[in-house]
Order: structure tokens, then C-alpha cells, then sequence
């Protein structure tokens, strides 16, 4: 019979037991700061079944960062509290058929969030009715107004993509479609009647720091006609940004999430250059 050391069980026990599950701040910090998309973000720009806009892609990856995130701070790995938009829906489906990428993640959370496939052929129940409109609630806790072009349930991620833009710069705004004025309020009523406004900062790679109140319905082409009217470097090209995710032209403020009190990055380079 072969010996054992006097510790031999407690080692075995030692050995066999399992490692510390991450914490919620922990798995957050991962989520805001670690965790890489990139490649998600190539798969959903080369794959025609996930039916998110070329020009959505960075800012659809933003936001399911973000519900990911909600999904983390709220304990709902089961999806019981919270549901997706249409769009986050497709961003992680996709992320979910990249089954490495997927499980990896899980790794660094307390719980494996867990997908429920009937989500998509199950939209109009009550029951999901409330987890989205919970996930709304949820993020406007946390960061404000969610972007409408991202989290408006009319928006179905699985119809057909809209055509490319030929130039971004010179297209309206292809999803945002202006409410017609009831013909029963006075003229009156519409003079008072209070117009929404934004007090944003443009910050550029110049130094300059230009203070601007645009409406939400604005475009970003209006909101680059302003910084430019207000002291921006015109004769340069300028690239806007918030939170790092490039900022479409063609997009309404309201479209790309943003809110009062936000810093846009502005980066400037001579025309042409690249």
C-alpha cells in the first residue's frame, strides 16, 4: 500500500475547491472597460443575417455593452427582469454564435447570462412588454436617454437593412420622422409651447472648448455647422464622437443618445488627409 502524507485529504479538498466567483463590481468593471468587441462588431458587419445597419454597428455594440452591463448590476442572468431591443437582440445573437467570445465573457461575471431564444417570436407578449420597458427604466437610472435608433421597439433588427448612404453629409436623416402638428392647437398654443434643448460642450483636438444649445431633433451635420459658426476649425475636416463611437451625420442628436450635459469629442484634420 502506498503511503500518503498526513495532509494528503486536506490537500485533496484545497484542490478541489472552486474559485471565487467575480464580484458585481468586479464583473462591471470588466464589462466597461475589458471586455473587447471588436471582432463582434467585424462579425456584424460581414454577416447579412444579423440586419443591423452598417452605419448602427458601433453604436448597436455601445448599447449591448451597456445591457450587459444592466443585466450584471440587476442579477438577471436568467432573463426574468430585463429584455432587449430588436436591435441588442441581433447584436447578441451574434455574439452568442461566436461561442469562445460568448463563454469567455462568462467567465469574468458572477452567473453565465443566459439567452432565451422564444425572446425573438415571443415580442408581443405583455410579459416582454415589461421586462424592455424595465430595461428602459434601468438605463435612464444609470445613463440617461437611450438612443431611439438603438432601443425603439418599432424597429425590428431582422427587416431588411436601409440602403447605404451615398454621403452621409448630404442625406436626411433616414429614421426620424417629424410629428405633424395637431391642426386643433391655436397658434397661440404652439408660441408657448416649450421647445426642447441640449446645452452641449464640443471639445476638439485644438484645444478649444465651444459651447452650444441645439434641439434633440438636430442632425449632426447641424451640430458641426454650429461648432464651425462658433469658432471651429471650418477649414478642416471634423469628425464627431461621443464616448469614442463615431457620431453619423445623417443621425438626430436623439438617434445617437445623446443628452444635456454631454462633451462631444471633435477630431480636425486637413481635408483629404487621412
Amino acid at each position: 500500500m502506498v503511503s500518503r502524507p498526513s495532509n494528503f485529504w486536506d490537500a485533496a479538498d484545497v484542490d478541489a475547491a472552486p474559485a471565487p466567483l467575480p464580484n458585481v463590481g468586479a464583473a462591471v468593471d470588466f464589462l466597461e472597460h475589458e471586455l473587447n468587441l471588436a471582432q463582434l462588431a467585424v462579425n456584424l458587419r460581414h454577416d447579412p443575417q444579423a440586419s443591423v445597419h452598417e452605419a448602427d454597428i458601433a453604436l448597436a455594440v455601445r448599447e449591448y455593452r451597456r445591457f450587459l452591463i444592466l443585466k450584471v448590476v440587476h442579477n438577471d442572468a436568467e432573463a426574468l427582469l430585463l429584455s432587449p431591443s430588436p436591435v441588442i437582440d441581433a447584436v447578441w445573437h451574434a455574439h452568442i454564435l461566436d461561442t469562445r467570445a460568448y463563454a469567455a465573457m462568462n467567465e469574468h461575471l458572477p452567473s453565465p447570462i443566459h439567452y432565451e431564444p422564444k425572446g425573438d417570436w415571443d415580442a408581443d407578449t405583455p410579459n416582454r412588454q415589461r421586462r424592455l420597458k424595465n430595461t428602459l427604466t434601468c438605463y435612464r437610472a444609470r445613463w440617461g436617454e437611450p438612443p431611439a435608433l438603438i432601443w425603439a421597439e418599432r424597429r425590428a433588427a431582422r427587416e431588411p437593412p436601409e440602403p447605404e448612404e451615398a454621403d452621409a453629409s448630404l442625406s436626411p436623416p433616414p429614421y426620424y420622422v417629424p410629428l405633424p402638428t395637431s391642426p386643433l392647437r391655436s397658434r397661440r398654443s404652439i408660441s408657448k409651447s416649450r421647445t426642447p434643448t441640449l446645452a452641449l460642450s464640443i471639445s476638439d483636438s485644438r484645444g478649444n472648448d465651444i459651447k452650444v444649445t441645439v434641439n434633440p431633433n438636430d442632425t449632426v451635420r447641424k451640430l458641426k455647422m454650429d461648432y464651425h459658426r462658433l469658432g471651429g476649425s471650418a477649414a478642416f475636416e471634423t469628425l464627431f464622437a461621443l464616448d469614442g463611437v463615431r457620431l453619423n451625420d445623417a443621425r438626430t442628436l436623439a438617434e445617437c443618445g445623446i443628452t444635456d450635459g454631454d462633451v462631444i469629442e471633435a477630431s480636425i484634420r486637413p481635408v483629404g488627409v487621412f
